[in-house]
């Protein structure tokens, strides 16, 4: 289950609340992008993109900068692997490393800016607590629907 929370084009106030873990002592800030393509011409298309800055508590911040590090590592790595080792170990760290990557786009999306146009956007979260809290901050409600994506 997700739930939306629609915010508009004025600023946006965030709960001190972590929206992965649900901690309380956010302290750092995690930004979260996404583009949407709203035209498109001969030779080039026009995007609109919402990047938005969220509370994030340390022990979610270390591991989303983790999960983004290891995963480069092992991709970095299975280049520097000996030739006789390469046909199956290169193959297990690229997708070592790979996995790592996948994990961390579906961690960090919990939270997801979704541009609708002229600066109004939508905030999905899978967490009720921070949808009502994010709702509440910023005088709005929330809705919740079942997304094929994060389910």
């Amino acid at each position: 289950m997700a739930f939306s929370v629609p915010i508009g084009s004025s600023s946006v106030r965030f709960p001190a609340i972590c929206p992965f873990c649900e901690a309380r002592n956010t302290t750092r800030w995690i930004r979260r992008r996404h583009s949407r393509l709203t035209g498109y011409y001969l030779f080039y298309f026009t995007y609109s993109t919402a990047k938005l800055q969220f509370p994030i508590c340390t022990v979610c911040g270390s591991k989303a900068l983790s999960l983004l590090w290891a995963g480069i590592a092992m991709v970095v790595t299975a280049a520097l692997i000996p030739e006789e080792w390469k046909p199956a170990v290169a193959t297990l760290f690229v997708l070592a490393g790979l996995a790592l990557l996948a994990y961390r786009v579906w961690w960090l999306s919990k939270v997801m800016p979704i541009v609708l146009g002229n600066g109004d956007f939508i905030i999905v979260t899978r967490s009720l607590d921070y949808a009502r809290q994010l709702a509440t901050a910023n005088d709005t409600t929330f809705e919740a629907f079942m997304p094929a994506t994060l389910t």
